[in-house]
């Protein structure tokens, strides 16, 4: 199977592209608008409007208190405005009067404006997946990109590569990360200083050191713990198996208490003969 392709960087940079070219179409459709408006002599004094602010207390963001009047230039007229349009700007008061100014755009550039929202949604939709697919997680394939701090003989270093098997964070609030070679050596770089190389890693070598592992220290089953004795506990699995187990096979029972669900290691004699693994997959 072909190993996936990180490309959170190239749809960045495709992002801020489109982005730009919308930008730029609408700067240009503001520019042209306020350009044809000085062309015909619209009114400087209102903008087109018709009307100008005469009193406002500035204690609103909105203007709602303010109160208005009638342009007072002579020439400023509704023959006028209706030739002029509004010039392009952004006011509160616009938005109390009902005159923002909206730009009419064409119909080449309608499309050109709707392919690039279109777009521009659609790559947010892709990072957003990358940045899932790509965030360390176990199960993972990851690589040391960074030396950590602290000192040199416990750094992990750079280029070590691994599954992740766990996320953790510490008493001082740093996220770690258990990271496990194929070699069986386990690693605890901060978080921050992998990457993730494979969100879909073929696990295959470490399957086989797992189930090595559990040949030799046991196979772990959750249980609920019914009953104690002192050399003893009365268990039940998740399947519904009730069995007794000496505290001396399996540790974790003797610091339960009743009615406790844990995970315990099982085993592996036992785990077979009750089912739990077969005698093939074991080995």
């Amino acid at each position: 199977m072909a190993q996936k392709k990180n490309n959170l960087e190239s749809l960045k940079l495709e992002l801020v592209d489109l982005e730009e070219k919308k930008s730029s179409l609408e700067s240009q459709k503001r520019e042209d608008d306020s350009r044809k408006f000085d062309d015909v002599g619209g009114c400087s004094r209102c903008d087109g409007r018709g009307w100008v602010v005469t009193w406002d207390t500035l204690d609103s963001m909105s203007g709602c208190y303010a109160e208005y009047g009638d342009c007072p230039e002579d020439s400023c007229n509704p023959q006028a405005r209706s030739l002029s349009g509004f010039k392009p700007r952004f006011s509160k008061y616009d938005r109390q009067r009902g005159t923002e100014w909206r730009p009419i755009y064409s119909v080449d550039e309608k499309t050109s404006l709707n392919n690039l929202t279109t777009r521009i949604c659609e790559v947010h939709s892709e990072i957003r997946s990358q940045e899932i697919m790509w965030a360390p997680e176990k199960g993972k394939l990851a690589r040391v990109v960074k030396e950590g701090r602290g000192p040199k003989a416990r750094r992990t270093p750079v280029g070590v590569e691994g599954l992740i098997v766990r996320l953790f964070t510490n008493e001082w609030g740093t996220t770690k990360t258990i990271l496990l070679d194929t070699d069986g050596k386990k690693h605890w770089p901060n978080v921050k200083y992998i990457e993730v190389i494979d969100p879909d890693p073929d696990t295959s070598v470490w399957e086989e050191m797992d189930r090595k592992e559990r040949h030799e220290n046991g196979y772990p089953v959750v249980v609920t713990l019914k009953k104690k004795t002192g050399r003893a506990a009365l268990i039940r699995t998740t399947t519904g198996v009730e069995m007794w187990m000496p505290f001396s096979q399996a540790s974790e029972l003797r610091e339960a208490k009743e009615r406790d669900t844990i995970s315990v290691m099982m085993p592996m004699w036992l785990a077979e003969k009750k089912g739990f693994v077969t005698k093939d997959s074991s080995r």
